[in-house]
């Protein structure tokens, strides 16, 4: 996304030469450059850098320091790519774009992970660090007063319904009553409730302030993250004096640091919540600079503050794009001098610029001087690449010459790369590449022609085919058909050669063109195609038993996987079995049966019970429903589009149904998840269906799968009619459904249909529900929806909540981890508050007074108890920045799903 709507205005800002330069989009990581570029004009964040020993032995150090070195020397067109390389970042992660919030506090984890045990050790502490305490005084008449102190590296502000910056301030420091509190008033005595009043200051503030201004609120309706609109201001010169607690008590923990801080840089973005674009300002004395990847140019205050406050009063400098401040670093006053004074640049840091950018222009020099050639001189290469064009070409060489070299030197080049002299090979490409319908070769003879050149090792020198024009230079490959069984490929040279080959049979032989399909097509000699695909067999044979022993030479060995019935995702490994693309579903299902019978695995009644998975595309997970029979038609691979395929071996994920696959509807996924994983499939007919009547129906398929105290639980209930399940229907944008009432008509729609066990309610408890979300990167909600009982005085801490959601989910993680998760409470009106682990919820409801709707809970995502691959989220979604010096030591497990 550009800042100007038109290339003049753009140019206009661009008029002066600047001495700072801009950083290159690798596809959406505009959220990365702008970081980078408010860490950068930081001076002593990067002379720390700068001046790290041996930064070639962290390669993130080591891109970092690159990576600055260049825009300190503002060498054009710097790339992140060196960074993103060592985060572990493939092609794909560049076009996943993320929150600058949490990018710059998963680069500061690294960071400070990496400098553990060296003079750096605490370079991003003595910068951002500070620290605030929770203060708690009774107010009803009980001298009590206690202090908390929690260190933090940035500080997160309210933005809703607040319109500068010091009312988000105020909101934060506001004290919070609470009733009900039990405290020790002297030290020994006994606890006895009170009327408290808690709130929280600065006793330690950081050389330089991030502040997060937080825009986002989630929707339960669409169960996404929407940007709140509305001005929102901030100064330049910011005075926090109010929210740091006196200086006799600062001193005692403080930094001495003042109050008063001034603005350098402004990360803002434009668009809505999901996606967008981010850029960076900063602020040079009394001037304004805008970074927007490669572009840089001056700007006016006005021109920022209207962009980043989200003011809707004055023309923004991209007109209607919903700009916001995302991030705001300012520099302490007292500080600045040391954090802000630039310096010339190290000698050392301009040599690697010159170094970095002299290798550029040789890599540049090379493409622009060479131009490179790919061949396959193979005849089995070739006929597999012709057989199946949809599987690329194995064995492809490549050769790269001197872009003024005449199409005799590029042959004469590739002849010596293969150890033959140029008289001795001739050079053909495929009209439309390898991969074409129709396939015809000519001679190789222009020199931007780039496909996928076949180059034909003759038999003797080409002076021996000179009584043939260039137009009628020939060659075929040639399989032969004999005792039922299809042969080597040859390569014929001639049209002659193919009818002596023709002859040199028992049996008279017809000739047979193999397309693309494949199929097969019966021609006289003179009209086989130059380069063609040709299979000779006896005239008695028909082409259709011809055709299928070319497609037994395509079948490919697949591994076939039973998945385990519970619904885990786990499988288990029963065999091989060999398929082609061209298998039909029922095929595979009589193919898949004969195998578990020879296997000695369990059995269902006939191929007909049997279904397969698909295998996701980025992760070795199958999908949660049945693949469609109906859908195989439009796959371009046939079956071979379900299969997850790995570097060695192919592998089919299967179940064993309960009713013919052709009785079951597919669309209507239907799964009982009872926790810890356990997530069996109910599979229904093409219906609607009472509630109750599903919820026996679920019983009924899935009680083998159950634990006994859990099903025989289940079954009481239902059989007494006591709530004891629920039914809710998964919205993609729209609200979930949820059906209790065992009399309602359900699965009227097609979709994804989940089985809630409800907790149960004793005197004095009501029931919550729970969804599990990304809050802070807006990915929106993942996993299961359930529910918890809680008590109506709203007596739960927040650990206490997260632990009995643990418990419900059955999540076998530590209590450590369950104490980072973070649990948050919405109101019927949509506000949402984060409630603290020691904090009581009878508290935050007073304070939001209003209905609870549920609690959303933020916390890792877990293959085994959402069906989410936690290695595929750091594709799709979350940030995650690898340890280079961690080995990955995830193995093929032959009984688990995870990668």
């Amino acid at each position: 996304m550009m800042l100007y709507e038109s290339n003049d205005e753009l140019a206009d800002g661009m008029e002066e030469k600047l001495p700072y330069v801009g950083l290159v989009n690798q596809g959406s990581t505009c959220y990365l450059n702008s970081v980078i570029q408010a860490l950068f004009h930081l001076p002593s964040f990067r002379q720390t850098l700068y001046f790290m020993a041996h930064p070639e032995r962290d390669p993130i150090i080591l891109a970092l320091r690159n990576i600055f070195s260049q825009l300190h020397c503002a060498t054009p067109l710097v790339s992140t790519k060196e960074l993103t390389d060592a985060f572990g970042w493939g092609a794909n992660d560049a076009w996943v774009q993320h929150d600058v919030h949490e990018m710059m506090q998963k680069l500061f984890d690294r960071l400070e992970t990496i400098c553990k045990g060296t003079p750096q050790e605490n370079f991003i502490r003595d910068l951002f660090y500070g620290e605030l305490t929770y203060i708690t005084r009774a107010v009803d008449g009980v001298d009590y007063i206690s202090y908390r102190n929690e260190g933090f590296y940035d500080v997160e502000l309210l933005v809703k319904n607040m319109d500068t910056i010091y009312e988000s301030f105020e909101l934060w420091a506001k004290p919070e009553r609470i009733e009900g509190v039990s405290l020790e008033i002297t030290k020994g005595g006994p606890c006895t409730s009170h009327t408290v009043e808690r709130s929280q200051r600065f006793v330690r503030l950081p050389p330089v302030l991030l502040i997060h201004p937080n825009r986002a609120e989630f929707s339960m309706e669409t169960f996404t993250v929407r940007t709140l609109p509305g001005k929102w201001t901030f100064p330049t010169s910011l005075n926090l004096e109010p929210y740091v607690l006196p200086m006799e008590l600062e001193k005692n923990g403080g930094t001495g640091l003042s109050p008063f801080y001034e603005l350098r840089s402004i990360v803002v973005h434009q668009g809505i919540a999901e996606n967008g674009h981010y850029f960076a300002y900063v602020r040079f004395g009394d001037q304004w600079v805008c970074f927007n990847d490669m572009y840089v140019f001056r700007v006016s205050e006005e021109a920022v503050m209207t962009s980043a406050s989200c003011s809707s009063d004055t023309e923004s400098l991209n007109k209607g794009s919903n700009e916001r401040a995302s991030l705001l670093v300012y520099v302490n006053t007292s500080a600045s001098k040391d954090i802000l004074t630039e310096d010339f640049v190290p000698t050392h840091i301009k040599a690697v610029a010159e170094e970095i950018l002299a290798e550029r222009e040789r890599i540049q020099r090379e493409r622009c001087e060479t131009v490179t050639f790919r061949y396959i001189t193979e005849r089995e290469s070739l006929v597999e690449a012709l057989d199946d064009p949809y599987d690329p070409p194995v064995n492809v060489k490549s050769t790269s010459v001197p872009t003024f070299f005449t199409i005799e030197e590029v042959h004469a080049a590739i002849a010596q790369d293969i150890g033959q002299s140029p008289d001795r090979i001739r050079v053909w490409m495929y009209d439309g590449g390898i991969a074409a319908d129709v396939f015809e070769a000519h001679l190789h003879n222009d020199i931007n022609r780039r496909e996928i050149l076949f180059v034909e090792i003759l038999p003797d020198k080409k002076e021996k085919f000179s009584q043939m024009s260039v137009e009628n230079a020939f060659f075929a490959l040639v399989r032969t058909i004999h005792e039922d069984s299809l042969g080597p490929c040859k390569i014929i040279h001639t049209r002659k050669d193919l009818e002596r080959l023709m002859g040199e049979s028992e049996e008279e032989n017809k000739c047979l063109i193999c397309l693309q399909g494949p199929s097969l097509w019966e021609v006289s000699v003179d009209r086989v195609l130059v380069g063609g695909n040709v299979i000779l067999c006896p005239v008695s044979m028909k082409k259709e038993h011809a055709l299928e022993l070319l497609r037994q030479r395509k079948f490919k060995e697949v591994e076939v996987l039973l998945l385990d019935r519970r619904g885990t995702g786990m499988w288990t490994p029963t065999g091989t079995i060999r398929l082609d693309a061209k298998s039909s579903y029922a095929d595979v299902q009589e193919k898949v049966y004969e195998h578990l019978v020879a296997a000695h695995h369990s059995l269902p009644i006939s191929p007909e019970y049997i279904g397969f998975h698909c295998a996701g595309s980025h992760a070795r997970n199958p999908s949660i429903a049945v693949f469609p029979p109906s859908f195989l038609g439009s796959m371009k691979e046939g079956i071979f589009s379900l299969l997850w395929h790995g570097e060695d071996t192919m592998e089919l994920f299967v179940t064993l149904l309960p009713a013919p696959l052709s009785s079951i509807d597919t669309l209507r996924v239907v799964l009982l998840n009872v926790g810890g994983g356990i997530r069996p499939a109910v599979h229904v007919e093409g219906r609607s269906y009472k509630l109750g009547e599903l919820f026996r129906l679920a019983m009924q398929q899935t009680s083998s799968c159950l634990p006994t105290d859990l099903f025989n639980y289940i079954m009481y209930r239902l059989q007494k009619r006591i709530p004891v399940l629920r039914l809710i229907l998964i919205p993609n944008e729209k609200n979930q459904r949820v059906f209790e009432n065992e009399d309602d008509e359900v699965l009227e729609c097609i979709g994804l249909y989940v089985m809630d066990v409800l907790a149960e309610i004793r005197k004095g408890f009501f029931r919550v529900d729970v969804v599990f979300y990304d809050r802070r990167s807006g990915e929106g909600r993942f996993g299961f929806p359930t529910n918890i009982a809680l008590t109506e005085s709203y007596e739960e801490t927040g650990m206490e909540i997260a632990q009995r959601v643990a418990e419900k989910i059955k999540a076998t993680v530590s209590v450590e981890e369950i104490g980072r998760w973070i649990v948050a409470v919405k109101g019927k009106s949509g506000v949402i508050r984060t409630v603290g682990p020691k904090e009581v919820l009878k508290s935050i409801m007073k304070d939001l007074n209003e209905e609870l709707e549920c609690f959303m809970i933020d916390r890792p995502r877990s293959l085994l108890l959402d069906g989410v691959d936690d290695v595929r989220q750091g594709i799709e979604h979350s940030i995650i920045i690898k340890d280079p010096s961690l080995q990955d030591s995830r193995s093929k497990s032959a009984q688990h799903g995870e990668m």
